[in-house]
């Protein structure tokens, strides 16, 4: 399988103004390919964890529930991806170490059909821990 197309992602990630952009993009060369889910390894992140469950506070309040995500990583390309359900809603993740950005996608069928909030997020590290930072900006929502 051929991963270059990852670099473009990493760019459309970057650059987005439009989080739908970089979606797409995923989805259109790798989400809906079944040879892509072969490629990596299963892997926890206690990172991205804890973004999972910050987002869903910062979208549905300080009781929200994350479930536990399932993640796989392709190291060769700082990339990961995974899904888990925060407040009963499929979320899915998109995340590069080595820019320490990703973008995930929150389903909400109360707002409708095929309505998913998009969220980009990035972490920088401060001493010794990863803190988990939003854009004032950090959400758009797609139908």
């Amino acid at each position: 399988m051929d991963l270059n197309p990852l670099s473009t992602l990493k760019e459309k990630l970057v650059d987005a103004e439009d989080f739908g952009d970089p979606w797409d993009f995923f989805f259109d060369h790798f989400g809906e390919d079944p040879e892509f889910f072969e490629v990596g390894k299963r892997i926890e992140s206690p990172l991205l964890k804890a973004v999972l469950t910050r987002i869903g506070q910062e979208l549905f309040g300080d009781d929200a529930t994350t479930t536990e995500p399932t993640l796989v990583e392709i190291e060769e390309h700082h990339f990961m991806h995974g899904s888990c359900f925060i407040q009963g809603r499929l979320t899915v993740v998109i995340f590069f170490s080595d820019i320490d950005m990703g973008l995930l996608s929150v389903l909400d069928p109360t707002q409708g059909d095929h309505y998913a909030a998009l969220v980009r997020f990035s972490s920088y590290q401060m001493e010794s821990d990863r803190v988990i930072s939003f854009a004032p900006t950090m959400s758009k929502s797609v139908h």
